[in-house]
């Protein structure tokens, strides 16, 4: 009798499971591979390739000593990419006069000693 009386007073009946515990239910989704995408087409157009050998423009270095030694060249002329760094194009410049050249002065124009 006392039995039944706490259970018609708002008790709690038997309810066994874990208290508190709220949580999002998650999808599951199939196991293996999923299936392709399609994929929207390019909104920009793709360049065409152009090889940077092609394309990279070409000077002509002319070299002339300002105080010419016997028994070397006075002057020669070579081509270059754009891209060589001053320091490779002096380096050289002294090794076709064999590393007699101490200081070299690149002038984008003429030199007027």
């Amino acid at each position: 009798h006392l039995h039944m009386l706490n259970n018609s007073m708002g008790g709690k009946k038997g309810k066994k499971g874990k208290k508190g515990k709220k949580g999002k239910k998650g999808k599951r989704g199939k196991k293996g591979k999923a299936g392709k995408k399609d994929y929207l087409p390019y909104v920009y157009e793709v360049p065409e390739y152009i090889d940077p050998k092609k394309a990279t423009p070409i000077v002509t270095v002319t070299c002339i000593l300002a105080n010419p030694t016997f028994g070397s060249p006075n002057d020669f002329s070579e081509q270059y990419p754009i891209t060589t760094r001053i320091m490779t194009i002096a380096d050289r410049i002294k090794r076709q006069y064999r590393y007699s050249v101490a200081d070299v002065y690149i002038y984008l124009f003429k030199y007027r000693p």
